[in-house]
């Protein structure tokens, strides 16, 4: 259990807004960047291996097989733990953060027709955390991403890798038309 009084600082500096906006997107930043599972595992797995070969010297030491299968269990979970720990945040940060009742309006989706990226300038009533969403004209959905969305104005610039097409972007409850030549 949590001492109400270690994260009182952090409670306090929460109910700041500007605070709150700033420190949900770093946190977001770095959850989907620099502490990705993509980034992080290939350091991990060095760390594991450097020590495998210790472990099993302790465990042959010790004529304790079953030391080196537990430190390989334990190996597991947190390779599990490193692979689900963004949607793990995720869901906390939806949970937390999130409105079900967004008010979102895309105002402009540029360029029309797109190569490689579109800018997107969404406005929204209060900071949200919201899906972006991109389906073709068959429904089927080709790309989801979240992102947060302050109040007021929001540019997004987003990098796609579609076939030519018209395709539809939703970002939360709103959404907008796009055409993609190759």
């Amino acid at each position: 259990m949590t001492n109400a009084l270690s994260t009182l600082f952090f409670r306090k500096l929460m109910e700041n807004e500007t605070f709150k906006t700033q420190f949900i997107s770093r946190f977001y930043q770095l959850l989907n960047g620099a502490f990705k599972y993509e980034n992080l595992k290939p350091i991990y797995d060095n760390a594991i291996s450097q020590i495998a070969e210790e472990i099993q010297r302790q465990a042959y030491r010790f004529d304790n097989p079953k030391m080196e299968m537990d430190w390989m269990e334990s190996v597991s979970i947190i390779d599990r733990f490193l692979a689900q720990r963004n949607s793990y945040f995720d869901n906390i940060l939806f949970s937390d953060f999130a409105q079900p009742n967004q008010s979102l309006e895309i105002t402009s989706i540029a360029p029309n027709p797109a190569k490689d990226h579109l800018h997107i300038h969404v406005d929204a009533d209060e900071m949200v955390i919201a899906d972006i969403q991109i389906f073709n004209i068959l429904g089927q959905k080709l790309v989801q991403t979240k992102t947060i969305l302050v109040k007021g104005g929001n540019e997004i610039d987003f990098p796609i890798d579609l076939n030519g097409g018209f395709f539809i972007l939703r970002i939360g409850n709103a959404s907008g038309k796009f055409i993609v030549i190759n």
